[in-house]
């Protein structure tokens, strides 16, 4: 099959993470992403029942990840405070549930592909996955199921937030900001560490 031209944006994964350590990859960068993804995988010489299959799994991420973005911008919107405080209450949602690990890991491992997908020549399969070495080995199966698997994991990670302790998590995080003027975030675990006001 011949390749057909990829619709890929000239831009690094550099340029996909915000200054701060504590941001979070935005849900519909991701989401974009996966859309170049797919696009690429579609147009690949390769078993009609594996590329639905990879396709129907990373359609249900680049969902999820709207989603999950979408509610917590919800959520920084409802919340009356000025727009310094909104940001530590965004920040406090995102490091929650080692959220910002899980979706920066997801984001960069597909921007990773995507770029790659730039230097190829003939479409060929083969050379396709060559290209991945760096990330994973060269086996189409292989490849194929770690993506699903990294994919169903981020998946898991979104869907498991539901409304109940989605609303936890911001209760919390309004508490500390009640209680403190000055907090951090310390590491990518769900912990909160509040620092004393110098």
């Amino acid at each position: 099959m011949s390749p057909a031209p990829l619709p890929l944006r000239n831009r690094t994964s550099s340029s996909l993470f915000g200054a701060g350590s504590n941001t979070l990859p935005n849900g519909t960068e991701i989401a974009e992403e996966i859309t170049e993804i797919i696009y690429i995988v579609k147009h690949l010489d390769m078993d009609h029942a594996r590329r639905s299959e990879f396709i129907s799994t990373i359609e249900k991420v680049k969902t999820s990840a709207r989603r999950a973005n979408e509610d917590i911008e919800s959520a920084v919107r409802l919340y009356d405070g000025d727009d310094d405080e909104k940001t530590q209450l965004r920040r406090l949602i995102i490091c929650s549930d080692n959220l910002q690990h899980r979706t920066s890991q997801l984001l960069r491992t597909l921007t990773q592909l995507r770029v790659r997908a730039k230097t190829l020549q003939g479409g060929r399969i083969s050379r396709f996955f060559d290209n991945l070495r760096s990330i994973s080995p060269p086996d189409v199966d292989t490849v194929l199921k770690e993506m699903a698997a990294m994919s169903a994991n981020a998946l898991e990670c979104f869907e498991g937030r539901d409304s109940g302790s989605l609303m936890e998590i911001i209760q919390e995080a309004k508490n500390v900001m009640e209680k403190q003027d000055q907090f951090r975030i310390a590491g990518r675990t769900s912990s909160f560490v509040v620092l004393e006001q110098n």
